[in-house]
This record gives structure tokens, sequence and C-alpha cells, in this order.
């Protein structure tokens, strides 16, 4: 669409000099108003889309859910745990498990999985509490595993989904 809009710009530049001076304006108009006219429907139909879907979230829910979707992975419950349970001044540490460690040791998937922007966004909305980039942290998310699975004895441990919180 973009590329129609611009041919038909230089279009217009090469044919303007030729065209009465209120007819290139309207032309001006029609060019520039259709992508926008053309792409608007659908726009509308995903903001509306959003909006449905922020209204069934409770207001804590609404605080703490992503504004964007990252394919295969979204665990709101978590995040809501991580502020209930994990003190304000404490660091976590993740441990992925699952399909994240698939064929690689445990560092280079918590390496890779720490660059995701699903943590950022943990990091972000449990602010002021740190993300660990390593594993000695007290809290511990453990990411597609149970602690057995990961090693970890946990002093107290909560499952959000395929995924626990556990202070260690």
């Amino acid at each position: 669409m973009i590329l129609v809009t611009l041919g038909v710009l230089l279009l217009a530049v090469v044919v303007a000099p030729r065209v009465p001076r209120r007819l290139r304006a309207l032309a001006v108009v029609v060019i520039l108003a259709v992508p926008v006219l053309w792409t608007l429907p659908r726009t509308l139909r995903r903001e509306s889309d959003r909006i449905d879907r922020r209204f069934g979230l409770t207001p804590v829910e609404a605080e703490v859910a992503p504004p964007i979707r990252w394919p295969e992975y979204t665990n709101v419950p978590l995040l809501l745990g991580i502020r209930r349970y994990v003190p304000r001044h404490a660091t976590i540490s993740f441990f992925p498990g699952g399909k994240w460690a698939a064929g690689r040791t445990p560092e280079e998937a918590r390496r890779i999985y720490l660059q995701t922007g699903w943590v950022r966004w943990v990091a972000f909305t449990s602010a002021p509490r740190l993300v660990d980039d390593d594993d000695g942290a007290n809290w511990a998310v453990l990411v597609d595993q149970t602690p057995a699975q990961a090693g970890i004895r946990p002093s107290a441990a909560w499952q959000f989904g395929h995924d626990w919180l556990v202070r260690r």
C-alpha cells in the first residue's frame, strides 16, 4: 500500500504542472487519505479487541498484564505472586526448564531466557525487586519445571501454571 501511494505521489509530481491548482489540491488530499481509510477498519477492530481483553481483567491484573503478547509465554498470576510473596528488597533468580532448557546447559538456558522481553516485563512490574542474572538469589522462579526437577529444596513454594516461585 505504501509503495502504491509513493508511486501515485511520484506520478502526481510529474503530472502536477499540467493540472489546475484546485484539482492538484484535491489529488493530494485523496492520495494522503486513501492509505488511512484503507487501514482504519483493521486498526479499529484490533484496538477494540485489545480493549475487550482489558475489560476482562481485575484492576490489579490490568496493572501487571503485559502491553503485548509474547509468543508462547505470559504468566500474569506469576507476576501477582511475585508482588505478593517476594519482599520489596529481594532479588530473584530464574531457572528455565522444559523447552527453554532443551539441548542447552543451565547457564546457556538462563542467559537466553533472561534476554527475552517477558523477563524484562517481569523485572519492570516487580520493581523494586531485582532480577539476578545468576543463581544466587534467595528467591527463584522455576520456569516449566518443578523444584525437584530443578534440584532445589525450597523453604516455601507456590505454583503458578507451569512455573513455580520458591523461597530458598
